[in-house]
C-alpha cells in the first residue's frame, strides 16, 4: 500500500499494550470459560463410555444367540444321526427276525 510511516493510523507504539489487553482479555474469558468446557468435554466422554457399553452388550447379546443357535443347530444333527441310526437298526433287527423263522 504505502509506506507505514505515512499511514492514517500509526499502531507501533500502541501495539504492544493492545495486544497484552487482548491477551488478558482472552485469559479472563478462557478462565470464566474453562469449568462450562471441563463438564462438556466430560460429559461427551460419559455419552461415548454409553454408547460403547450399550454397543458392547449388543455385540454379546448376538454373540450368545450365535452360540445357542449352533448348540441347537447340532443338536438337532445328532437327534437325526440317532434317530436314522436307530431306525436303521430297527430295519435290520426286523428283517433279521423275518429271516429266522
Amino acid at each position: 500500500m504505502g509506506d507505514p510511516k505515512y499511514s492514517l493510523i500509526n499502531l507501533g507504539d500502541l501495539s504492544k499494550p493492545a495486544n497484552t489487553l487482548i491477551k488478558k482479555i482472552s485469559a479472563a474469558i478462557g478462565g470464566l470459560y474453562k469449568p462450562f468446557q471441563i463438564r462438556r468435554v466430560a460429559q461427551a466422554e460419559a455419552d461415548a463410555d454409553k454408547i460403547q457399553a450399550a454397543a458392547q452388550i449388543e455385540i454379546t447379546k448376538l454373540q450368545h444367540r450365535a452360540i445357542s443357535r449352533l448348540f441347537a443347530e447340532e443338536a438337532k444333527k445328532q437327534h437325526n444321526i440317532r434317530g436314522s441310526q436307530l431306525s436303521r437298526q430297527i430295519l435290520e433287527a426286523n428283517s433279521e427276525s423275518r429271516r429266522e423263522p
